[in-house]
């Protein structure tokens, strides 16, 4: 490397505006834009609506959970740090490995996804091309400073955001004509993105959903698609169409490829920080918690790119490898969530049983102990849930195929367990002092 390397220090540059947007973009994409006629059309208009609903308390539980030990603790490794400092350091290490191999894996999908997007407009060149091309983009933008990464996605973010809000008084407004035709500092960032967030999330998804169901037929044939290539039958695009926006496709394609080019650039970044993580409790090699005179892990960089690399040019030249793979981080983004409610669990009552205050907290999570446990238990009915049909069919294929995450993680919590010898720690030994912050 030509900058001046060294070990274990960051910059934190992503100030409140960053960070709400970012977390509030991040959870508008394609499931909604696209996913959500599906969804739809499965459930009802009333059971996509309770689905959503029960979906948004259980982030809204997770995200306090989350912000309190991130206000107390803040670290690079989030989550799989504090279920190794709060839980056992088998389930850390294999929440990070998780974490880290469903992100890498996500890049190389939206990618592909973007090349896909791309090709409405410019349908004779190759796919691998744009993948390529959106790619390095991506590792430029982690490569340069955490500022960019934070303002990139702060305009990605606002995009969709504005393509939510314009939908919702367009969508409003065909309804009403309808009724009318028949009759920078981490204690102050964090909780207000929290509280920004939630409420956002809820009025956009929820109100969403709502005019979709008042506009188009649960019945609808049109609402069965689920693919981000399917822009022609995304319920905003029919909805656009029914106010007469002839262009609504061409528009949702735009929208849709920034939610793509957003998700890759915050799992790259999101990766990245998990592998320096690990380096730095020695569950990774030394060499990717390096980072350059900007504050960035350059090799972890590096590492998580070259795997996503790997996994684009599996789905050219190998599908099957492909299909492996993306099965096989299917289900880790639940895993991890189960992780951060336990983890929180145990946070809590060791912060109690050392002693200490609410009152030293930054930021309090409400709801205490109710709201971890029933993100818990929301999250492991949505887990266990994913795919029902096979079970009663009894496709073991299939099944082995949705699952696949859950093995693959308990192999890696049980190698740790058994290699190091590892225990639950006792909650009068939990370690509950901050160490240094990352400049």
């Amino acid at each position: 490397m030509s900058e001046n390397s060294n070990q274990g220090e960051m910059k934190r540059s992503l100030k409140t505006r960053h960070v709400s947007m970012i977390a509030l973009g991040g959870s508008i994409g394609t499931g909604l834009f696209v996913a959500s006629g599906s969804a739809i059309s499965t459930a009802g208009p009333g059971g996509a609506l309770v689905a959503y609903i029960a979906i948004g308390l259980m982030v809204y539980f997770l995200m306090t959970s989350l912000g309190e030990m991130a206000t107390y603790l803040p670290v690079t490794g989030s989550f799989a740090t504090y279920a190794g400092r709060f839980v056992d350091p088998a389930l850390g290490f294999a929440m990070g490995w998780n974490y880290w191999f469903n992100w890498a894996i996500t890049v190389a999908v939206d990618v592909s996804t973007s090349a896909i997007v791309l090709r409405y407009w410019f349908p004779n060149i190759p796919s691998w091309v744009f993948s390529l091309i959106v790619l390095l983009v991506i590792f430029a933008i982690n490569a340069l400073s955490v500022k960019s990464f934070g303002e990139t996605e702060y305009w990605l973010a606002l995009i969709k955001v504005i393509t939510v809000i314009i939908f919702l008084i367009v969508g409003l407004l065909t309804i009403i004509g309808i009724i009318g035709g028949h009759a920078t500092y981490l204690e102050k960032s964090i909780p207000k993105a929290i509280k920004q967030v939630f409420w956002r999330i809820l009025l956009f998804y929820i109100l969403a959903i709502f005019v979709i169901a008042c506009l188009i037929p649960y019945t609808s044939p049109n609402l069965l698609g689920s693919e981000a290539t399917d822009i022609a039958i995304s319920p905003f695009t029919l909805v656009f169409k029914r106010a007469g926006l002839a262009s609504a496709a061409a528009v949702m394609n735009a929208v849709i490829l920034t939610s793509v080019i957003s998700a890759a650039n915050s799992g790259m970044y999101a990766s990245t920080r998990m592998l320096f993580s690990l380096s730095l409790t020695k569950d990774a090699p030394r060499v990717f918690s390096l980072v350059n005179n900007r504050g960035i892990p350059m090799p972890a960089l590096l590492g998580t790119t070259f795997v996503a690399l790997l996994t684009f040019l599996s789905s050219i030249f190998g599908d099957k490898i492909y299909t492996f793979l993306v099965s096989a981080s299917g289900l880790t983004g639940f895993i991890a969530w189960v992780g951060i409610a336990i983890s929180h669990y145990r946070f809590r009552r060791a912060f109690k049983k050392q002693g200490h205050e609410l009152s030293e907290l930054r930021y309090h999570a409400k709801w205490f102990p109710f709201g971890p446990l029933l993100a818990l238990v929301l999250c492991i009915l949505v887990i266990v849930g994913q795919d029902l049909k096979s079970f009663a069919n009894l496709d073991w294929q299939a099944i082995s195929v949705t699952y696949m995450s859950v093995p693959l993680f308990l192999i890696l919590y049980c190698y740790y367990k058994i290699k190091y010898k590892t225990k639950v720690i006792p909650l009068d030994e939990v370690d509950l002092t901050p160490h240094k912050v990352e400049k």
